[in-house]
């Protein structure tokens, strides 16, 4: 008995202490002795439950604030857990009565939690219908944490008495909701929608319409918190009307099969496609934004991962996945190379982790037997196709040795792919195929000697028509992926073979070396993109492959990249020879990657000379002529290019050249049309499996997709459909990443003077762009914000490296700027 009238006498003057003198650790003491004393004598317990319960509720509606009143309704919920519970609603009802007070802002804040919280465990105790009214109300309250509170309270109170509280007093409110200001809001907001679609007893068209519509509202939201919480109430919405269907009669189901075409109050039923549909039909909208798109990606994994929870997921993944893909049925709503690559990435993640990684073996099996069903039936955009074999190469990495029973299926498409007309769908399905031979390593020998007899065969016989060009392309890009995938393979590739392929290309090269720097030269470019090709992905096999070769094919790398530059300025011709030298650099890129235990002094000094002719001539184009786009595009291929092959270079070997390369990277990252960097990204570790940003479209789910290295030079472009390749956009946020990573490694062997320079450089950017704001009324100037990025990525390089900044360097006109 003294134990309980202590307790009392703790929780009943909590709420007259300050905060400092309010000991937390005390009052969850008091909390946790509650069933303790309980167990021990009932009886005792039961005398004092009236004066603790009148304790609790006068301390609740005196508190200053949710802290201390969570504690407290903790302790009321613990009291009626041990005893009775009887008295609860009068409990509840003189919390409801404390909050239509004039009390602080704070305490309401507290006693709308400590409601929530009530009804969350007492459920239909309760009186939750007749409070509904008063938490209402309390959306429309100045304070953020009010409204926070009522909207989460609000959610309780629907879950429990959804049917009870008419849906015209919510919805308004909701809706409002929906657009405030306070993030933690719009994200209980969607709590109290997920809630209402849970607690309706029949969901009509009307009733389905409505919430769809405010999902739709709510998914289109920047941030990706509100964008989950709206996604889970759509896909609440779309199971209940899925539920639905299989408690209406067959006669029902057949009057009422679309559901657009029903009447108001008939209930909303739909197939598990239809419902995916909705939502795909929203994404295709050419008014949908990018965040739209991303929440209903939500709302579809959220409705997949239910689905796979009841079990019921793999007789629907076959028209599920055919579904998902119509979306790329649709060119007109992805018109730029961004909103293309978004779309890609969320179908590829859509396939992989709400369907793949759901399956069992067999349902996964089923699925690429699927696919290449759809592949083989009727004609499909380039997007559709690019995303087919995007998940097929998934599913080969992760079926592994079990592809044997579907590998017929996948090869035929895969090879039918490789002479598509679009340049997307040939790279495409050369992955898959590499995938293939990984998951199936003997089948990799047989693949590649037919590659490489129908690339002799237009060697031989010439090429006369454009599908004999895009043949030779999508064969030469196979036989490369197959290359690859022998690099980490138990089962590699005989060195006779490969020194077959090594004639071939040679052959190749030699032949071509003088058209194909030439404007018009078609034929001879695609010869000398195969020849090279064919060699980056041999470079690919590592160090002993290449050693014993190192004499023919530093012979080849000097033929094309010591040549002097073309004698015409115009931008055609500069545009050709930089396509032209781009070939053999992604090889010698390559090169240094794979096999940097060869990189001896003598072998650095070569390649650096390579390197440096290769960049030198851009120094000379004319400034008019480095502003057309195909121009601009071409050189900061190559410059990226050079960029990434520098860094498997010692930063010393670059000798007098260290000063000029930090100031070619420095006004790269300046130049504000190669876009802005991404802050998260340098703040926050990167996925190793994922790569660069511009690859992680190769690598989605569970599994790892191998890469297949510089298989070409627009490796940037890898799975992007031809309408979009005359954007920079893309190629300058390579050059923009590789410049980065270049400045940092090489800013720590520079002399103090230099680094000093190299800093001094970046102030007056960061001036003229502000002047530039307010002279124009821009309001986030990107190179601001690339140039601090930057900054940021150097620091963090020196840090990593352990290497401190030498103390006569100067930060101060750049933090002054």
């Amino acid at each position: 008995m003294q134990h309980l009238e202590t307790l009392v006498e703790t929780l009943a003057n909590s709420h007259k202490l300050r905060a400092d003198q309010r000991d937390p650790v005390r009052l969850d003491t008091a909390v946790s002795l509650l069933p303790l004393i309980a167990t021990v004598d009932k009886q005792q317990f039961a005398k004092v439950q009236s004066a603790l319960e009148n304790a609790l509720v006068r301390a609740l509606t005196q508190a200053t604030g949710p802290p201390l009143q969570r504690i407290l309704v903790g302790c009321l919920l613990e009291m009626y857990t041990c005893g009775r519970s009887y008295t609860s609603q009068a409990t509840f009802s003189a919390l409801e009565d404390a909050l239509k007070t004039n009390c602080k802002e704070a305490t309401k804040a507290g006693l709308l939690e400590s409601m929530g919280s009530m009804v969350s465990v007492l459920g239909r105790m309760l009186p939750c219908a007749s409070a509904a009214p008063t938490v209402l109300k309390h959306l429309k309250s100045d304070d953020v944490i009010v409204r926070c509170a009522a909207m989460r309270t609000l959610a309780a109170l629907v879950h429990v008495a959804g049917p009870d509280i008419p849906r015209g007093d919510i919805l308004k409110p909701v809706g409002r909701a929906v657009t405030d200001p306070s993030m933690d809001v719009r994200v209980a907001c969607g709590e109290a929608v997920s809630a209402l679609a849970v607690s309706q007893g029949l969901l009509t068209v009307g009733g389905f319409e409505g919430l769809k519509e405010l999902c739709f509202k709510g998914l289109d939201d920047p941030d990706a918190g509100v964008q989950h919480s709206f996604g889970s109430a759509l896909a609440s919405t779309l199971l209940l009307a899925v539920d639905q269907s299989s408690k209406v009669s067959a006669e029902d189901r057949k009057k009422n099969q679309s559901i657009f075409s029903s009447k108001k109050n008939d209930p909303a039923v739909l197939t598990v496609p239809q419902a995916v549909a909705v939502c795909c039909e929203c994404f295709t909208r050419p008014t949908a934004t990018r965040n739209l798109r991303a929440g209903l990606m939500h709302a579809i994994l959220s409705l997949l991962l239910q689905l796979s929870q009841a079990n019921k997921l793999r007789d629907v993944a076959a028209s599920v996945a055919a579904q998902v893909l119509l979306i790329l049925e649709s060119p007109k709503a992805f018109e730029t190379a961004d909103l293309y690559l978004h779309a890609r990435a969320c179908v590829c993640e859509l396939l992989s982790e709400g369907l793949a990684s759901h399956l069992d073996e067999p349902g996964q099996q089923a699925l690429a037997k699927s696919l290449c069903e759809f592949m083989a039936t009727g004609s499909h955009s380039e997007m559709y196709a690019c995303a087919v074999f995007s998940q097929l190469t998934q599913l080969c990495v992760a079926l592994g040795a079990t592809m044997n029973s579907i590998q017929g299926d996948v090869i035929a498409q895969c090879m039918a792919g490789v002479s598509a007309e679009q340049t997307a769908v040939r790279l495409a399905a050369a992955t898959s195929l590499g995938a293939l031979a990984t998951a199936l390593p003997e089948q990799r020998y047989a693949l590649l000697q037919y590659c490489v007899s129908i690339v002799n065969t237009h060697k031989e016989n010439g090429i006369s028509s454009r599908s004999e060009l895009n043949s030779l392309h999508g064969h030469v890009h196979a036989g490369s992926a197959l290359i690859a995938s022998a690099a980490n393979s138990d089962l590699g590739i005989p060195f006779h073979v490969t020194d077959d392929i090594l004639e071939t290309a040679t052959s190749l090269l030699q032949l071509n070396e003088n058209k194909a720097y030439e404007v018009g030269e078609v034929v001879a470019a695609s010869y000398w993109e195969a020849g090279w090709v064919l060699v980056g992905a041999m470079m690919q096999l590592g160090a002993t492959w290449t050693s014993p070769r190192l004499t023919k094919l530093f012979a080849l790398w000097k033929m094309a990249l010591t040549r002097k530059p073309a004698t015409k300025q115009d931008g055609k011709s500069i545009t050709a020879e930089f396509k032209a030298r781009m070939f053999a650099l992604s090889a010698l890129c390559t090169f240094t990657k794979s096999c940097r235990s060869l990189l001896n002094d003598q072998l650095v000094k070569v390649v650096l000379l390579f390197l440096w002719q290769t960049i030198e001539p851009i120094r000379s184009i004319p400034e008019a002529v480095k502003a057309l786009e195909p121009v601009r595009m071409g050189m900061s291929l190559l410059k990226a290019k050079v960029y990434t092959a520098l860094l498997q270079l010692p930063p010393a070997s670059t000798g007098n050249r260290l000063a000029v390369l930090a100031q070619m990277t420095v006004s790269d990252i300046c130049d504000s049309a190669n876009g802005k960097l991404n802050v998260a990204a340098l703040l926050c570790p990167q996925d190793e499996t994922l790569g660069p940003p511009l690859d992680s479209l190769r690598s989605y789910g569970h599994a790892s997709v191998p890469k297949w290295g510089d298989v070409t030079p627009l490796d940037i472009w890898g799975n992007v459909p031809s309408q979009v390749f005359g954007q920079c956009s893309l190629v300058g946020q390579r050059l923009l990443e590789a410049a980065l990573a270049l400045f940092c490694h090489l800013f720590a062997f520079q002399t103090a003077q230099n680094q000093t320079r190299v800093l001094e450089h970046l102030a007056p950017v960061i001036k003229q762009s502000l002047q530039r704001r307010k002279d124009n009324g821009q309001e986030r100037p990107a190179v601001i914000h690339t140039v601090c990025a930057a900054l940021l990525s150097l620091l963090k390089s020196m840090v990593a490296s352990k290497q401190p900044m030498q103390p006569s360097v100067s930060l101060s006109s750049l933090l002054d700027a």
